[in-house]
């Protein structure tokens, strides 16, 4: 399943509070790697990247925990947001730590491939970086499992 047929095809995900609730294997973490068709321009990987923020409602703000490691950009506008535009000291808990807690056991795995993928640095755009950022921040923000029964 590709990321694009994810959004559009919500036929076997529930709503609820405006989340899909999804079972483990429609997770988005389980998308296959496809080459893009054509070269992209680094402007537009840059567009792409901000019409997905934009879709997520992601800042440019991130913030690092230092407890665990875990480093992701924060939602825009969230309590979160304003809580550290008040006081940047005051990160609160790290929303990885808490999604990896209800992440099914069977996408651990997948979740930490991610992660390391996903790591901020100085580099080129690219599309397999743009679709490794776009997976990622779908499965931190936008899934919600249905089952709590294969936790932990």
């Amino acid at each position: 399943m590709h990321y694009k047929d994810y959004l559009k095809d919500s036929s076997n995900c529930i709503i609820m509070n405006n989340r899909h609730v999804i079972q483990a294997h429609d997770s988005v973490l389980n998308t296959e790697w496809t080459p893009p068709d054509r070269p992209y321009s680094q402007n537009e990987l840059k567009d792409m990247e901000m019409v997905f923020k934009r879709h997520l409602q992601l800042s440019d703000i991130s913030v690092h925990h230092p407890e665990c490691g875990h480093s992701y950009l924060i939602k825009k506008n969230g309590l979160r947001y304003k809580k550290i535009l008040e006081d940047p000291n005051d990160i609160g808990n790290c929303s990885m730590c808490w999604k990896l807690s209800r992440t099914p056991k069977g996408l651990k795995e997948k979740v930490w491939e991610f992660i390391e993928l996903n790591k901020p640095e100085d580099r080129r755009r690219t599309f397999f970086h743009f679709s490794v950022f776009k997976i990622f921040y779908t499965w931190l923000y936008d899934e919600t499992y249905a089952s709590r029964d294969s936790f932990h």
